[in-house]
């Protein structure tokens, strides 16, 4: 339920208070599996990128790559893609070639 709501005040433009529902999801349900914490970081991602707090947004993004396993295909893609919207919106040409390279190389490798 609190997901829901989460994802309403997200598409409603409520970033402020869909990042107070992750921060009370977080907190309040300890036994999260990897997958809803997953979920619940790309959320608070896009909330901080729609608020045009890319720093942030992008530390937790390289945060959640990193810890992601190699054959995660999937959320690499999902979370690479959200750091190149990032570095668009920043108009960072350099590092869009780096993560665009990166999305490449994860989408054929096998």
């Amino acid at each position: 339920m609190l997901y829901n709501t989460t994802l309403a005040y997200m598409h409603l433009g409520g970033h402020n208070n869909a990042l107070l529902e992750i921060y009370h999801i977080f907190n309040t349900f300890k036994s999260l599996t990897k997958h809803d914490i997953f979920e619940l970081n790309i959320l608070k991602v896009n909330c901080l990128r729609y608020k045009k707090y890319y720093n942030e947004a992008l530390s937790i993004n390289k945060s959640m790559l990193a810890s992601l396993d190699k054959d995660d295909k999937e959320n690499s893609i999902s979370v690479i893609s959200n750091i190149l919207d990032i570095y668009t919106v920043l108009n960072d040409i350099k590092l869009v070639k780096l993560y665009t390279d990166k999305l490449i190389y994860t989408k054929i490798k096998k």
